[in-house]
């Protein structure tokens, strides 16, 4: 509904003899919806559903502990790779919408901004997927994956990281999915303990070394995958 939303925003905003500025209040305020229901999709990879109930209490669950069904850490992971991390991801965000979001002048402090005025929408796509690969890619989300299989839990961390894995580096990127593959190197390597000494458990690390030398380009035919195998290789040969 917010994807919807945010495409027909340029239809109902701005007020006839009003400035753009409450077109682009509407806007951030929806983007921030947006990110939070994607923070919430990230909760169910790795998740544990916990009841307090005591024991012997009526409608308590059969165990204190259950980690979220394997079929539905499935389904969060497909919506992810859909709405946060896929090449159109951010389509709904049109060229007529990006060119309306103007900010509004008032006195002199408009001149202090830190950047010019022009929205900056990869900056706020990178922001959304930075908070997701932050839950996703934390170390107590990665060890869960592995201790909750030994009390129920059927989505492995090696299919947790894989499906992360095909939703950031497969396809072909555009300039959102650049930034994104990007940092998600960048994460990989410190998860992988291959430059500095990591905090992740082993399964954690031996994904990320693994992965890191999967996506190890023999030739970059891009300046982008020039980057991601200076990025990959620098890690792997320990400079």
């Amino acid at each position: 509904r917010i994807r919807e939303t945010v495409g027909g925003l340029a239809e109902k905003f701005p007020t006839e003899g009003e400035t753009y500025h409450e077109l682009r209040s509407a806007f951030s305020s929806l983007m921030m919806g947006y990110g939070r229901n994607i923070q919430t999709l990230t909760r169910h990879i790795g998740g544990v559903q916990i009841d307090r109930s005591m024991h012997g209490q009526a409608g308590a669950a059969q165990a204190p502990l259950i980690p979220v069904d394997a079929l539905d850490q499935r389904r969060a992971a497909n919506a992810l790779k859909q709405f946060a991390f896929s090449p159109d991801a951010f389509e709904f965000v049109t060229a007529d919408l990006i060119s309306r979001l103007q900010l509004q002048r008032r006195g002199f402090e408009f001149f202090e901004l830190e950047a010019n005025e022009d929205p900056k929408i990869h900056s706020i796509a990178a922001s959304i997927q930075s908070s997701a690969l932050d839950q996703l890619l934390h170390r107590n989300t990665l060890q869960r994956l592995v201790d909750s299989e030994l009390y129920g839990n059927e989505y492995s961390i090696t299919e947790a990281m894989n499906a992360l894995d095909g939703a950031v580096m497969g396809g072909e990127p555009n300039t959102f999915q650049e930034g994104l593959q990007l940092e998600y190197i960048r994460r990989l390597i410190k998860i992988s303990g291959l430059k500095s000494e990591s905090s992740y458990g082993p399964q954690a690390q031996s994904q990320a070394v693994f992965l890191l030398e999967k996506h190890l380009p023999e030739n970059a035919a891009t300046p982008h995958q020039a980057h991601l195998r200076r990025l990959i290789s620098n890690a792997l040969e320990g400079r």
